[in-house]
């Protein structure tokens, strides 16, 4: 914490000097996992293998976010592996969804959005080696875009994919897949952050402002470094409780009518990006 208080925030101070809100742009890498681990499971006083059963996997799908200080955001776009590219991996996605990699998130993603801008932009990212390309550099240089790379002391985006995870399992194509499908995820994902949409662009001002970035504070952070307490929080609610609301959201569960759209493969070469406006209209 000590070389973001002496040294990043010098370094960002000269960058970010009267640049509005506005035009300072954060982006992430969000790893959306098919087995969070984040389950509370219910069992009776003195039971010595409590167990929550369920299918899993170690699957996991990367999406890219990106939004500015001023609350704004840019589309999502969507990393996924795979030597061809499936129509139904965008169904129902949130709207102006794409999926590739880094260079084409930056040149024909991030530039598009932001080209009616005047004057120069800042995106502040993490220091991972796939986000560092001579092609995006030099994009960045030409379009009047100043890259700044971070380790993790950035706005966090708030994601309530584990309570959206856990109601697709419950439907009846999520208690017999083993992984969640690539043809399934958009959908989820598109719920997720419509759940969070009331309150994500408050949340993003003050991602920035608790991170030190926006306005600029070199103290905020280490602020941030409560000392360990410990809480004793007790279980409120009885199984028998508890059961009844678990039986209720499975009523209430709006993943009962997921829509099987036709598949087709791209045809379109590797590293051409694909709309998710494409597919939407299957």
């Amino acid at each position: 914490m000590a070389g973001w208080k002496w040294g990043y925030s010098f370094l960002i101070e000269n960058e970010i000097e009267q640049v509005p809100p506005s035009h300072l742009y954060n982006y992430d890498e969000t790893a959306f996992h098919d087995n969070p681990k984040k389950k509370l499971v219910l069992f009776q006083r003195g039971c010595p293998h409590p167990q929550c059963i369920r299918n899993s996997t170690k699957s996991c799908y990367t999406t890219l976010f990106c939004r500015n200080a001023d609350g704004e955001f840019i589309p999502s776009y969507i990393i996924m592996k795979g030597s061809q590219k499936w129509s139904d991996w965008l169904y129902g996605a949130p709207l102006g969804t794409k999926f590739n990699i880094f260079d084409d998130w930056f040149e024909n993603h991030f530039l598009l959005c932001v080209k009616n801008k005047v004057g120069k932009e800042v995106l502040i990212g993490d220091n991972l080696s796939s986000h560092i390309t001579i092609t995006s550099l030099q994009l960045a240089k030409e379009n009047e875009v100043v890259v700044i790379f971070l380790p993790p002391t950035q706005p966090i985006y708030f994601s309530r994919w584990i309570e959206v995870l856990q109601q697709w399992r419950e439907t009846r194509r999520g208690t017999v897949s083993v992984a969640l499908p690539k043809s399934i995820f958009s959908q989820p994902l598109k719920k997720t952050l419509h759940l969070g949409e009331s309150t994500a662009s408050q949340n993003l001002v003050k991602g920035f402002e608790k991170a030190g970035i926006f306005p600029l504070n070199r103290d905020r952070v280490l602020s941030q470094l409560p000392a360990f307490t410990q809480s004793n929080n007790t279980v409120s609610n009885s199984i028998g409780e508890e059961f009844q609301k678990y039986l209720e959201n499975i009523k209430k569960n709006d993943f009962g009518s997921v829509e099987r759209p036709r598949k087709y493969r791209f045809p379109v070469e590797p590293g051409k990006r694909v709309f998710a406006k494409e597919v939407q209209v299957l």
